[in-house]
């Protein structure tokens, strides 16, 4: 397995995570309380619709809960997901900012909020990790 990146190191920690990276994901802020990170929206962001597509808004959740648990060492797997889907947007920069609800020896729970470039939330939940 190799050795996840530096999370402080923004740039070589998107170029060595290429989901992250072809999804257009850019991180913002990393701390030990918070984690934040955006997409400027393109057109491989849309759906059929016109509108975020459902699995972008849950890419940027899991990517940002993630870097979320890795603040603190281990090494970390999606175990589980709820995700509320409470409005949409055709335009602009979306957000996505995590709270740590609950740190134990093996499992994490992190809550996530994504809004976009008006404050709107368009998304919500929790995802649990599993720390291998």
């Amino acid at each position: 397995m190799n050795e996840t990146p530096n999370i402080y190191d923004f740039e070589t920690y998107a170029r060595n995570n290429p989901f992250q990276y072809h999804n257009h994901v850019e991180m913002v802020e990393v701390s030990d309380d918070h984690v934040r990170v955006k997409v400027d929206l393109v057109h491989e962001s849309m759906n059929l619709h016109g509108y975020v597509h459902g699995g972008l808004i849950y890419s940027m959740a899991d990517i940002s809960c993630g870097i979320q648990c890795r603040t603190q060492p281990g090494n970390y797997v999606t175990q589980s997901c709820h995700i509320n889907y409470l409005r949409n947007t055709d335009h602009g920069t979306i957000f996505c900012d995590t709270e740590v609800i609950k740190r134990g020896r093996s499992m994490v729970i992190v809550h996530f909020r994504i809004t976009d470039d008006e404050g709107r939330l368009l998304a919500d939940g929790v995802i649990d990790y599993f720390r291998r």
